[in-house]
């Protein structure tokens, strides 16, 4: 829900930073998607894969959203 929402959300927007706002709602329904996943997977090789992935969408938002705000 939030990665439709935030995808949704972003596109209406003129304001550049609220354009990153939504897009870190969207990133961020990647990584409870990526958690779920990892829960689903637990124990096998993939849960490693979930949850590496959720670490890399947490870290590319978080980046990009602090370079956005230092302008």
């Amino acid at each position: 829900m939030a990665i439709v929402f935030g995808a949704f959300a972003a596109y209406g927007q003129k304001d550049f930073k609220r354009l990153v706002a939504y897009s870190s709602v969207n990133h961020m329904g990647f990584v409870l998607l990526g958690i779920a996943a990892a829960a689903k997977a637990a124990g096998t090789l993939n849960c490693d894969h979930a949850l590496d992935g959720a670490v890399l969408q947490c870290s590319t938002t978080g980046l990009s959203a602090a370079g956005i705000s230092s302008w």
